[in-house]
């Protein structure tokens, strides 16, 4: 499953951008290929990935996770329990 299709099952707000979901993966790869150290908050709520997922692209810090994302993270398990 690609990281598109990934993002479109987890998410349920915003809606996925394409365009930020490029420029996420054009800076990962600009930083890779001159041996930057890159990374990004885990499960920002605008683009939620994991930090397995994001370990996996080469991302070398992350952030933790904020209230609004531990927030949205209940609201999506709650929904699907009950779904």
């Amino acid at each position: 499953m690609s990281t598109t299709e990934q993002l479109e099952r987890k998410r349920l707000l915003p809606p996925y951008n394409p365009t930020l979901d490029a420029a996420i993966h054009r800076i990962f790869s600009a930083s890779r290929q001159r041996g930057i150290k890159f990374g990004m908050p885990a499960d920002h709520v605008a683009h939620p990935l994991s930090a397995a997922e994001l370990r996996d692209l080469g991302a070398w810090f992350l952030t933790g996770v904020g209230d609004a994302a531990l927030l949205l993270n209940a609201f999506k398990a709650s929904v699907q329990a009950h779904s």
